[in-house]
């Protein structure tokens, strides 16, 4: 698998490693919902966080409980499969239509700095944690990491060119 100049990469999934001898492997969805990680026949794989993609290749999954069990091309047997633990599934991002006003991938905002409307910066948006109703922030602080939910009720604005994101929330909430 060389590397690809594939410049806009969307990750949908992670490899959790082998499942048998034949190079199949499990594989989690980052879509919502799931399923639709099936929808993709061909994928990029990343064994360094996303900072490299390989080679598009031809995949194929069958559901599995929570997870998947996927082919992947030139992947035939346990040893080969165990290489890709904890690898990044992506597709292009020209395979999905045009978002919606209002709409986003978490993955543009990663990185946002986080603030009030008073300009007190909490820190930079690390992660997204489902919980079932609302999603929450995770931000990493100077002193320790906040929690704020992805909530219309406290986000004010959202700026993914200026990788900002506004909040209605107290700095004494910390």
């Amino acid at each position: 698998m060389g590397p690809t100049d594939a410049p806009n990469i969307q990750i949908v999934g992670k490899i959790k490693g082998p499942h048998g001898l034949r190079g199949l492997l499990k594989v989690s969805s980052y879509t919502d919902p799931p399923v639709n990680l099936k929808n993709y026949k061909a994928v990029y794989v990343s064994k360094d966080e996303g900072r490299s993609w390989g080679s598009l290749l031809a995949f194929d999954l069958k559901s599995n409980n929570r997870d998947f069990l996927g082919v992947l091309e030139g992947v035939t047997n346990r040893d080969e499969a165990l290489s890709l633990n904890g690898a990044l599934v992506g597709v292009d991002r020209n395979v999905f239509g045009p978002l919606e006003e209002g709409e986003f991938y978490w993955s543009d905002l990663l990185g946002s700095v986080v603030e009030n409307q008073e300009g007190f910066r909490f820190g930079i948006l690390k992660r997204f944690i489902e919980t079932g109703s609302n999603d929450v922030m995770e931000i990493e602080g100077k002193e320790a990491n906040l929690l704020i939910p992805f909530s219309s009720k406290y986000l004010k604005c959202i700026d993914p060119e200026k990788h900002v994101i506004i909040v209605d929330w107290e700095k004494e909430w910390n």
